[in-house]
């Protein structure tokens, strides 16, 4: 048996854990473990996050419930940013990492995925290596997000395509 299959047992159970704990506890956890955390972010349960080091939350992000954070562990500048008041729907999934498929012994590759500010990622959607979504963009649901996505423009589908802008409307009090 390998360091990974150890890794991979004590994570399970490390998870289960923490689905245990009260939402003040597993903020803490976060705390401590994300690469940088802001300020008021919420990690839903049954969420996995996976070589948290890697992984950085600016304010006000919300992460659904099951949603899946693979950080690269064999690439070190490879990371996972999330900016501020980022939404994401559950069953989201995020890969920094993965393998060069030109080789047989597929080894590891990885790139860092960045999500600007105020960005809404639609439930059951899938953002690949290397991927910049810009501030204020939205991605639709089971979408995969194969390329950048410009500023607050709407994509979606399997390769992610933009469909619209996104404009904002002044909301008016009455």
């Amino acid at each position: 048996m390998n360091w990974f299959a150890y890794y991979s047992y004590i994570s399970g159970i490390g998870w289960k854990i923490m689905d245990l704990m009260p939402p003040f506890v597993r903020y803490v956890i976060f705390k401590i473990l994300l690469k940088k955390t802001g300020r008021h972010f919420f990690v839903d349960y049954g969420s996995y996050l996976r070589n948290m080091g890697k992984i950085s939350f600016g304010n006000g992000v919300y992460v659904n419930r099951c949603c899946r954070f693979f950080g690269s562990y064999h690439v070190a500048d490879a990371e996972i940013i999330l900016g501020n008041n980022v939404v994401i729907g559950p069953y989201v999934t995020f890969f920094s990492a993965g393998h060069d498929y030109h080789s047989l012994s597929l080894p590891d590759t990885a790139k860092t995925i960045s999500v600007g500010n105020n960005v809404w990622i639609g439930g059951g959607a899938t953002i690949l290596p290397g991927v910049t979504i810009g501030e204020g963009a939205v991605v639709g649901a089971s979408s995969v997000v194969t390329s950048n996505v410009e500023p607050y423009t709407v994509v979606a589908g399997n390769p992610a395509k933009v469909i619209n802008q996104r404009v904002l409307s002044s909301l008016k009090k009455s």
